[in-house]
């Protein structure tokens, strides 16, 4: 198969770490082909005073003003992002001379207005004659003209923010100042209108607590999937588009004025008094388990019944299995003093509840004990990322004497795994995080086979199914006579679990995937609680947890 011959539009010899990042992807990959940076030669005015001075000549003092306490915002969240092990290398820059990589110097015609680039004839030829596939744009300007036309699929660009909601820049910012529980991206096929193209990707990860890392982690997570489509057109030849765009009633969002920029002072400076007193006063956000006898469609669950934590541990992830002499709760069991989980077994019989203790316990982190049978042996699927497996563990004594089984899939950082039988095939529903940066709540991926055992578990046509931090985490697994329900975690503003949506999987095939909402479930219930992000059940029983602040 032929390689897909990739070209960069860049500002400079001297690139961010994402482009880096970006190139090395490109590199690894057996499909693509990157051997032409077309640098935009942009004339910068690099006397600070003439820069300050023709800025207030324009734009008047307050502007300037708003400009530099912004600039004063950046210079302090370089210093807090410069000790996150990920993002360290944020704001540092690469000379792309480095890379054996063909390097052309053009000149853009911009317009009045600083933003519209245009090319000359000249120029437009010497892109034409590099017979590239693909023009990824990673530079400024909204490019008009010929320029659009001269590589077969097109200029494909990001835009780090939801284009439904939000135009223009900076990117990550207004998310966090607005507290919006996700941040967006595209990945589009650019036209005249400024992130308005034809789009080829959309996705959104968790907000973070603050601008930089919230840009930070969406460029960083974001590449991955700029590789994806990328391999796409190389396999599919032909560009796949999702929609060609919808009106926008937005304004163009720039960089904040003063009012925005001392609003965001303050929400940071809320945010650190806040983290200080719960520093001091030791509060912590804590799990519970509660059951409740009823079918899961018509739970009430304020009638739900707790199951006391055990002192210094938490509860959560229960997962049921309902027998005769009772009902077993697999929960995960986090100790607070090891910070480590392990799995943990609870009987119920109405309103006993016996404690049966720990039934495994690993060197890592263990939660999510999903329990599912195979040939009349019952099997668990806990959650154990940190070994960088998801394992298989059986049941030799039901309901207490589990053993190490098997791997089900090696070398893969993933939580939260549900392996269940549906239309004679065996599936698995697992939550990944491509990027290694320990974000899980964005992105589902599936799997398949015809034994949930052998290790053979084939990948979904569609991976990833959900790129979508408001939906995608897993929460257990829910059925009825006709269908099967995956419940999903809903994150709130920095919020793991605020509250959860009971999803109907319409279409499960090897090549296609659809869900739709059957229910949302917030924290009603209980005035305490801040948080659900599990259910699950079996039979008459149904069982659940929620957080609250101790």
């Amino acid at each position: 198969m032929s390689k897909l011959k990739i070209g960069l539009l860049v500002d400079s010899v001297y690139c961010s770490k994402y482009i880096k990042d970006l190139i090395c992807l490109i590199e690894k990959s057996d499909s693509l082909e990157l051997k032409k940076i077309i640098v935009q030669d942009i004339k910068v005015e690099n006397n600070l005073f003439n820069k300050i001075y023709k800025s207030y000549k324009k734009n008047g003092i307050f502007y300037i003003i708003g400009k530099a306490l912004f600039l004063i915002v950046i210079r302090l969240e370089k210093y807090t992002i410069s000790k996150n092990k990920f993002f360290c290398n944020h704001f540092k820059s690469y000379d792309l001379s480095q890379y054996d990589l063909n390097i052309y110097i053009l000149k853009p015609i911009i317009s009045k207005s600083g933003f519209v680039f245009k090319f000359s004839d000249d120029d437009i030829s010497i892109i034409e004659s590099l017979n590239l596939d693909v023009l990824i744009r990673c530079g400024s300007g909204i490019l008009h003209g010929r320029i659009l036309r001269t590589c077969k699929y097109g200029i494909i660009s990001f835009h780090h923010g939801d284009n439904k909601k939000y135009r223009g820049g900076p990117a990550g910012f207004w998310e966090v100042l607005n507290k919006n529980p996700s941040t967006g991206f595209v990945i589009q096929r650019l036209t005249t209108e400024l992130d308005g193209g034809d789009i080829l990707f959309r996705g959104a990860f968790p907000t973070q607590s603050f601008f930089t890392l919230n840009q930070a982690m969406l460029y960083t997570k974001s590449n991955i999937y700029m590789k994806f489509i990328l391999e796409n057109i190389a396999s599919k030849k032909s560009l796949q588009i999702l929609d060609h765009g919808t009106p926008y009633d937005g304004v163009l969002y720039r960089e904040p004025n003063i009012y925005k920029t001392l609003l965001y002072f303050v929400y940071l400076l809320r945010l650190l008094i806040l983290k200080f007193i719960n520093r001091i006063t030791k509060r912590k956000s804590i799990w519970n388990v509660s059951y409740i006898y009823s079918e899961w469609t018509k739970s009430v669950l304020w009638k739900g019944k707790v199951i006391p934590n055990p002192k210094k541990h938490y509860l959560a992830d229960p997962f049921v299995v309902s027998r005769s002499e009772g009902s077993y709760l697999f929960v995960e069991d986090f100790d607070l003093i090891k910070n480590k989980g392990a799995i943990r077994l609870y009987k119920v019989n109405n309103d006993e509840v016996e404690d049966l203790g720990i039934i495994i316990e690993e060197a890592f982190h263990m939660s999510f004990p999903f329990i599912f049978e195979y040939d009349e042996e019952m099997y668990m699927c806990p959650e154990t990322s940190e070994s960088e497996e998801i394992r298989l563990y059986k049941c030799i004594d039901f309901p207490k004497k589990w053993i190490f089984h098997s791997i089900a899939i090696k070398n893969i950082n993933a939580v939260d795994t549900m392996i269940f039988n549906k239309d004679g095939y065996w599936w698995l529903f697992t939550n990944v995080d491509t990027s290694k940066v320990q974000e899980f709540c964005s992105e589902l991926l599936i799997f398949y086979s015809h034994n949930p055992l052998n290790g053979n578990w084939i990948p979904h046509k569609k991976n990833p199914v959900i790129v979508n931090s408001g939906i995608a985490r897993n929460g257990g697994i829910l059925v009825d006579d006709k269908h099967h329900y995956r419940v999903a975690q809903r994150q709130g503003f920095l919020k793991y679990g605020e509250s959860i949506s009971v999803r109907k999987i319409d279409i499960l095939s090897e090549d296609k995937y659809s869900e739709s909402e059957f229910c949302t479930l917030n924290t009603n219930f209980d005035k305490s609680a801040i948080g659900i992000h599990h259910m699950h059940s079996h039979k008459d029983i149904t069982v659940y947890d929620f957080c609250n602040r101790v």
